[in-house]
């Protein structure tokens, strides 16, 4: 299950700041000063929106191991493959059914924890954005486990796997669907 992570915070401030604080507190219907706080800073946060920095993914190369499915001895079962790394994501030149061959270049988004394939697309960049947008999500991407990789916005991951995978060209038996 995904779980939050929390930061424990703590400020300084004269009596005097701190009285004049609970009893903004107190008029605006809080409990006290942090909860008018944690309020006001949200409320700072929503305000900002889109400005704030997201989390980004530091792509670098790499090797990985991925869970082929494909019909030759080469292609089946753990395959350790090399391509680019970023955060719980890889990405290799292939599709699930094994490497690519010179008629047809895919690329493959895995998921490194679990080593099953995301989705296969017909660009590098492609899966890259795609991951990009999926780490965003609250979604428990450290499992190492496919079934415990799940939170409170799994839905939408699906939504955006759905939404990279129908404006790509790939043929519908290479692509492949981990949410």
């Amino acid at each position: 299950m995904w779980k939050e992570k929390t930061t424990t915070l703590s400020l300084k401030i004269s009596e005097h700041v701190a009285a004049i604080w609970k009893l903004t507190a107190e008029r605006e219907g809080h409990a006290g000063i942090v909860p008018w706080l944690k309020a006001l800073a949200q409320g700072k946060v929503t305000e900002l929106g889109v400005k704030l920095p997201k989390k980004r993914l530091k792509w670098k190369r790499g090797a990985f191991t991925v869970d082929l499915c494909g019909d030759l001895p080469d292609s089946k079962g753990p395959t350790e493959v090399t391509g680019i790394v970023a955060g719980p994501f890889g990405v290799f030149c292939g599709s699930k059914t094994g490497l690519c061959n010179q008629r047809y270049t895919y690329f493959t988004l895995v998921h490194l924890p679990t080593h099953e394939t995301i989705a296969t697309l017909g660009r590098q960049i492609d899966c890259r954005q795609l991951a990009q947008r999926l780490f965003t999500l609250k979604v428990n991407w450290n499992a190492t486990n496919p079934k415990e990789v799940s939170g409170p916005e799994e839905s939408e991951a699906r939504s955006i796997l759905y939404t990279f995978q129908r404006r790509d060209h790939v043929k519908p038996s290479e692509r492949t669907g981990y949410l």
